[in-house]
């Protein structure tokens, strides 16, 4: 998928993204890297640039070693979790960057989840239930919980009730 990496209205690069493998495969344009990540200031030459962007942006996802992440993600019908973060736009609750898709005409004032209502019984039924059927009806993930800030069990360190 095209798209811009936006650092809320601001654009800060034009790049290809492929969200089965969770990386960036060809940076088209850099616009303004003032308003990037500082990871992303901090590179030799195009592959340790598109390197540090992919290995960036996976860490915004749930992490792979979350307990029972595989049984949510087949419970949402999601394949991985990096597919599952840009059901979101890649939008996070700890700060401001998103992947908006190339051409679209969306606002960061249009989608943040710090001034717009966002569904989560869906997933979170899908989280924490003991049920272990899939969501059937279309669940709306446009929810930060596709984020590492989700409210999955954390190994260790909680016991389902």
């Amino acid at each position: 998928m095209k798209c811009i990496l936006m650092n809320k209205n601001t654009e800060v690069l034009l790049a290809e993204y492929d969200s089965g493998l969770g990386v960036f495969s060809k940076i088209y344009a850099i616009y303004n890297l003032n308003y990037a990540s500082y990871i992303l200031k901090c590179f030799d030459n195009d592959t340790s640039f598109r390197t540090n962007l992919s290995k960036w942006f996976q860490g915004r996802g749930i992490p792979s070693w979350r307990d029972k992440l595989d049984l949510l993600l087949h419970r949402l019908n999601i394949i991985t979790s990096s597919e599952l973060l840009d059901k979101a736009f890649g939008l996070s609750l700890s700060d401001q960057y998103w992947l908006k898709p190339y051409g679209a005409d969306i606002k960061y004032d249009d989608i943040n989840f710090f001034d717009h209502d966002f569904d989560y019984i869906e997933f979170m039924e899908a989280s924490l239930s003991k049920n272990s059927k899939m969501i059937t009806r279309e669940a709306s993930l446009m929810t930060p919980n596709n984020t590492k800030t989700v409210c999955l069990r954390k190994l260790g360190l909680l016991k389902m009730v």
